[in-house]
C-alpha cells in the first residue's frame, strides 16, 4: 500500500490477450491483474499497494482469517502505506494520532484512503471527479482529526512518520495488541 508510481510496458499481442482474459475472469482491470503479477514475481506476494488478495475483499481491512505470515506481512504494508499517505498530505494528516491503529474506525479509514490513492496512483480512475472526491474525503478527515485532537491540547500524541513501527507492524507474528474498545487483536 505504499505510494504508486505508474509504469508502461510493452507486451505482445498474445500476451496481452492472456492477460485481458485472465483479468475478465476474475472481473478486475488487466493493469491491476498485471500489477499482482509483478508484486507476486518480485516479492513472492500476491497482493500490494492496497490490491485484494480475492475478487470482493476489502483490501484496507485486515485479513483476519488469513494465515498469521499473511497478516503481519498485511499489518506491515499498511504501516508503510500510513507513512507514505502521512508524508504525501502532511497537513492533512498532522492531527493523526500515533496509535491510531488502536482505533479501528481511523485505522479503517486510513486503509480506505490508502486503497483509494493506490487507485488513483495506478490510472484506475481517470476521470478527474475521482481525484476531487478523494481530496474532499482527505479534507474531511483532515477536519475530524483537527476537531477531535486540537494540536497541543490531546492527550495522545500526533502520528510521526519517521518514528519506529510498532512490533505488530513491523512484520513480527502474532504480536497481541490491545485496542482502545478493550478487545485484542488476534
Amino acid at each position: 500500500m505504499s505510494s504508486a508510481h505508474r509504469v508502461n510496458i510493452g507486451l505482445p499481442e498474445d500476451t496481452y490477450a492472456e492477460l485481458a482474459q485472465r483479468s475478465a475472469a476474475d472481473g478486475i482491470l488487466p493493469g491491476q491483474l498485471a500489477h499482482r503479477l509483478v508484486a507476486l514475481g518480485l516479492y513472492g506476494v500476491p497482493h500490494q499497494a492496497g490490491l485484494p488478495t480475492q475478487p470482493g475483499a476489502a483490501p484496507w481491512l485486515e485479513p483476519w482469517d488469513a494465515p498469521a505470515p499473511e497478516r503481519a506481512a498485511w499489518r506491515a504494508e499498511f504501516w508503510q502505506a500510513t507513512v507514505s499517505l502521512a508524508r504525501r498530505y502532511p497537513t492533512h494528516l498532522a492531527n493523526l494520532e500515533a496509535d491510531f491503529y488502536r482505533l479501528a474506525h481511523r485505522a479503517e479509514t486510513l486503509g480506505a484512503l490508502i486503497a483509494w490513492r493506490a487507485e488513483l496512483d495506478a490510472g484506475e480512475h481517470i476521470d478527474p471527479r475521482h481525484e476531487l472526491a478523494f481530496q474532499q474525503a482527505l479534507e474531511q478527515l483532515a477536519q475530524l482529526l483537527k476537531q477531535q485532537n486540537p494540536g497541543a491540547d490531546v492527550s495522545r500524541t500526533a502520528f510521526d512518520p519517521d518514528a519506529a513501527a510498532p512490533p505488530r507492524y513491523a512484520g513480527q507474528l502474532d504480536v497481541p495488541e490491545q485496542l482502545e474498545n478493550g478487545r485484542k487483536n488476534p
